[in-house]
């Protein structure tokens, strides 16, 4: 059987109108395609023939999400530059997305963070990891953080409060379909009077981080900052069972002890803190 060709084109939803033949036939979200944090869209277009001399060729149109223009009815409340932004929603219920560039998106109470491309920082409030932890689907409170994609950023939640991955249900029940907690490689307890803690378990590790993103083992790796008094709970079993700390890794002039799961999870732990 001969294999029927097939294109990639890409619409730039802002300055152009879709005319395709055969379009509509599979309409398919793309994720984030061109890293600006705004969702795309492919559109499958069977038999358009658009290189000649191919007969019944197919072409594959990605449709970029955008703010003005055309697809100016978007649920994006900020969408920043290509620089480095710092920019607070100034109300619960807000989507943020961060473009391209290493950007600070701080959230107040139920928020959408969108980092794109760069490497960028995520701030909660303690309403935030609360509107985390409530079921979007059947109280609609649609909180959400995505770093973006690939490894070579590393994106950052930052919180001033204990955070317990083991309570945000992470498998996609908010009314978007994806997970809470996506593309995260760092975790940052900031230094305040209170101890800190955070709670987690492998499986929170493996859905929230992307593999090979510090060191190439083959494994998801997550990597948590803090001082002295805060503290990281490994909650898979009583203790540490299931997990063995072996060796160092050395990142932005710390050193941090690792913890490897016998899974295929790994958390690097910045030295000074407790693991319990």
């Amino acid at each position: 059987m001969r294999k029927r060709a097939a294109f990639l084109q890409f619409l730039d939803g802002v300055s152009q109108r879709l005319q395709l033949v055969g379009s509509g036939y599979s309409v398919s979200a793309a994720g984030d395609v061109n890293g600006d944090g705004l969702a795309d869209l492919i559109i499958g277009a069977p038999s358009s023939d658009p290189a000649a001399p191919l007969s019944n060729a197919g072409c594959s149109y990605v449709i970029f999400g955008a703010t003005e223009g055309a697809f100016v009815q978007t649920a994006v409340d900020y969408l920043g530059t290509t620089g480095n932004d710092t920019y607070a929603a100034s109300a619960a219920g807000q989507t943020l997305a961060g473009n391209a560039g290493n950007d600070t998106l701080q959230a107040l109470g139920a928020t959408v963070l969108l980092g794109g491309s760069g490497s960028d920082i995520f701030v909660l409030d303690a309403a935030m990891i609360s509107a985390l932890q409530t079921d979007g689907l059947n109280n609609g409170v649609y909180a959400r953080i995505d770093g973006g994609s690939g490894t070579a950023f590393k994106d950052t939640i930052q919180v001033s409060n204990d955070l317990n991955l083991t309570t945000i249900d992470n498998q996609g029940k908010d009314a978007i379909g994806l997970s809470r907690l996506e593309s995260i490689e760092i975790i940052d307890l900031i230094t305040s009077s209170l101890s800190q803690k955070l709670t987690l378990t492998s499986k929170d590790v493996i859905d929230m981080s992307a593999s090979n993103a510090f060191a190439t083992t083959g494994r998801h790796q997550l990597l948590v900052k803090g001082a002295a008094g805060d503290s990281v709970d490994l909650f898979d079993a009583a203790g540490t069972t299931g997990w063995t700390q072996s060796g160092t890794l050395s990142y932005e002039s710390l050193i941090f002890n690792t913890w490897n799961h016998t899974s295929l999870a790994t958390v690097y732990v910045q030295q000074g803190m407790a693991v319990i």
